[in-house]
């Protein structure tokens, strides 16, 4: 069933609000420190929360006795206690932010009005005097308001209606479930339901999506940058998804599950989960624990949100630090997949792991060896095993180097500072790292590695080699061209694109020459891999994606949005990553099965052994870990 709010945050005072039914108490939060500011004595059940924003107030609905109580938001102090007349049974109220009224929703308890039926009633925000009420052919769990106060969502297990939120007569329906929110950037309405096997997100609006999510659904809430945050339940486990407006899920975080109401501070970036046991804090990476001691039932205000309490409902220094990843429980359903011990199922086929202490991977390298080797935001050189998931910092590289690639070789892996001209060598398998300054002041991004281990640079218009052996640089000798891309087949030829001609030209070492090849595209090549076949695959900004083989074009196709990426699985089978602001998408070059939707903060991919495609999300300290049966 859709439940009511039992817990809120007050933005003007960062206060956390908190409801305790069975102590008839209210607990006051400090949303950034954790620390506790007051237990506020209402009385009764309360059972459901609301924010007066214009009044800086707080109001609690106790159900079981048909009461509102306010609590001025500075002081934390109860203001008074209102009888609400209403002859159905509450469950919820809200605050239209138009007009100031107190809204509470009603399920019906008598006949005529049938079970799926209710009422909504209306009371002056300020005097609380009635001001009508109204029966709806629905059973409202809860009452959202749009940010303009022009429509609200009923929302009932059976289906959720859209009102004018001043007569409140239909608009619209949609599905019912147990949470549904009006987007808080655009025209979205969101609702999260039961479904076989899960959870389905239903989003309507100026854009119509939906999405099956595993676990059963809490709740759901607004992002206040845009898109949508679902609460599920996996086992005995929380997880938040963060999904964007046109469906595209985004970064998850694993939470401890101590209750059913979900609350997000734009602030510091943290969620809020609360229930009967306790209050848990989440955020990309880890998650703070509140335990759930009971409230002292004659704890009294504090005299301010920045006050300590007379008589805290939690002894002092009981927050604690739980982390998330490799040595977090792993559902049992999820050990088929053979993905390391800690990682999490996201959403179908693909899952989530969190990299516990570590930064977020900025750059992630390129090549088939069995590691996986990235820089992260703080320029950490890391490496990491797929099998176990554990990490190791190879290297930590000055703070100004501005990694652009990573190349890995059979003996040696390279980290490439483009913009500074230095080479950050990687000795395998002693690890040693040593830097070499690189004789040119600018190299292009252009680079790839041959089965020798050599690496090859574009420098203004000539392409060079480097020795690891020797550390010598040499022009190779091909001509003068403007190259935008490179990539390396099995027998050490090296394929670049010629930017100024539109043309791809393949070196071959042992003869000295250049064969060019016509390539009739409109944006500029990103990105290029030759496959297991010999296939070399071109991918554009302008979504474009070409293949080539044995000196021919015999393929070409658009994907709709810049390729990001091309990359190779164990099969030696080519993939493309390819996004913008909006979406992102990964699917194979071939066009074998539909493309995936990402989170569009994925920053690489790479693959394992198993074919598993690694896909680093920049904006939390974790891979997405995409399983071939989902591909």
């Amino acid at each position: 069933m859709a439940a009511a709010q039992q817990s809120l945050l007050n933005p003007r005072t960062n206060t956390l609000y908190v409801a305790h039914p069975d102590q008839g108490l209210v607990g006051a939060l400090n949303a950034t420190s954790l620390a506790e500011i007051a237990s506020i004595d209402v009385g009764g059940r309360p059972s459901a929360l609301a924010l007066n924003d214009a009044a800086n107030t707080v109001l609690v609905l106790d159900s079981t006795q048909k009461t509102i109580t306010e609590i001025d938001g500075n002081t934390n102090a109860v203001l008074g206690t209102t009888t609400v007349s209403i002859a159905d049974t509450p469950t919820a109220l809200q605050v239209d932010p138009t007009s100031g009224s107190i809204v509470v929703t009603a399920v019906a308890t008598t006949q005529p009005q049938g079970p799926d039926s209710g009422s909504v009633t209306v009371l002056d925000g300020t005097s609380k005097k009635l001001q009508s009420t109204q029966t709806v052919s629905v059973a409202p769990r809860q009452v959202v308001f749009d940010g303009q106060g022009k429509r609200a969502l009923l929302v009932s297990e059976d289906f959720v209606t859209v009102v004018d939120a001043a007569t409140y007569q239909t608009l619209d329906q949609l599905p019912g479930g147990v949470a549904a929110v009006f987007a808080a950037r655009g025209n979205e309405t969101a609702v999260v339901s039961n479904a076989s096997g899960g959870a389905r997100l239903t989003i309507a609006g100026d854009r119509n999506a939906t999405l099956s999510l595993i676990g059963a659904p809490l709740a759901m809430l607004a992002l206040p940058h845009g898109g949508f945050a679902v609460l599920v339940v996996d086992g005995t486990h929380g997880r938040i998804v963060e999904i964007a407006a046109d469906g595209t899920p985004g970064a998850t975080s694993n939470v401890d599950l101590v209750g059913r109401d979900l609350t997000y501070n734009a602030t510091t970036r943290t969620y809020a989960v609360s229930g009967s046991s306790g209050i848990a804090f989440a955020t990309i990476g880890g998650v703070a624990i509140v335990p759930p001691s009971a409230p002292a039932a004659n704890a009294q205000p504090s005299a301010g949100p920045g006050t300590t309490a007379a008589k805290p409902s939690a002894p002092a220094g009981t927050t604690t630090q739980v982390a998330v990843g490799p040595s977090a429980p792993v559902v049992e359903r999820q050990a088929h997949a053979n993905v390391p011990e800690g990682a999490r199922l996201a959403w179908e086929g693909v899952y989530r792991f969190d990299l516990v202490g570590r930064d977020s991977a900025t750059v992630v390298g390129r090549g088939r060896a069995g590691h996986l080797w990235y820089v992260d935001s703080a320029n950490r050189l890391t490496t990491l095993d797929a099998e176990t998931g554990q990490t190791y910092t190879i290297a930590e590289l000055p703070h100004d180097a501005r990694i652009r690639s990573i190349e890995v070789g059979r003996s040696y892996v390279y980290a490439i500072d483009v913009a500074a001209s230095r080479l950050y060598v990687v000795s395998l398998p002693s690890e040693k790292v040593r830097e070499v300054k690189l004789p040119f002041v600018k190299s292009s991004g252009a680079v790839t590695i041959t089965p020798d281990d050599h690496l090859w640079f574009a420098v203004t218009d000539q392409i060079v080699t480097f020795d690891p052996g020797t550390d010598l640089v040499e022009a190779a000798n091909v001509g003068l061209y403007s190259v935008g891309a490179m990539a390396a087949d099995s027998a050490g030829r090296v394929w670049f694109t010629d930017e100024t001609h539109d043309k791809v030209g393949l070196y071959d070492r042992r003869s000295h020459s250049v064969e060019d090849l016509e390539l009739p595209r409109t944006g500029a090549v990103t990105s290029m891999v030759v496959d297991g076949t010999g296939t070399l695959w071109a991918g554009t900004d302008a979504g474009e994606l070409f293949a080539i083989r044995n000196g021919a074009l015999v393929r070409s196709r658009s994907l709709g949005r810049p390729v990001l990426e091309l990359a190779l699985d164990a099969q030696g089978k080519a993939w493309f990553l390819a996004g913008d602001p909006a979406k992102s998408m990964f699917g194979q070059a071939d066009g074998v099965g539909s493309a995936q939707i990402l989170p569009t903060s994925i920053a690489g991919v790479w693959f394992d052994a198993k074919s598993h495609a690694w896909l680093a999300d920049r904006s939390s300290a974790g891979f997405f870990i995409a399983v071939p049966e989902a591909r």
